[in-house]
């Protein structure tokens, strides 16, 4: 697989937990989130959704919106460009 392959499977990953979530499935959700997050550590939404999940679960949530919030403030257009599937990138940065 070229690292493009890669990112378009996890990013297909990434919107199934993103209707798990919907789907009251916060668990599942996070689970794929976490996978994710350690295949594309740069990519800041898996990391907003992994704290959405893990709020509905009850866990500690402020490491992932940190670091949320930290890849949002360094993105680069070069990553810009390649999580450029996902519209909503970084639009939760407060």
């Amino acid at each position: 697989f070229s690292s493009t392959d890669k990112w378009e499977q996890s990013f297909s990953q990434y919107i199934l937990a993103q209707d798990q979530l919907r789907q009251k499935s916060p668990g599942r959700a996070f689970d794929i989130l976490q996978k994710i997050t350690e295949d594309h550590p740069q990519f800041p939404e898996s990391y907003y959704h992994l704290a959405q999940a893990g709020k509905v679960l009850e866990k500690v949530v402020t490491p992932y919106l940190e670091r949320y919030s930290s890849l949002c403030k360094a993105i680069t257009p070069r990553e810009r460009k390649k999580y450029a599937l996902e519209p909503q990138l970084c639009t939760y940065l407060k």
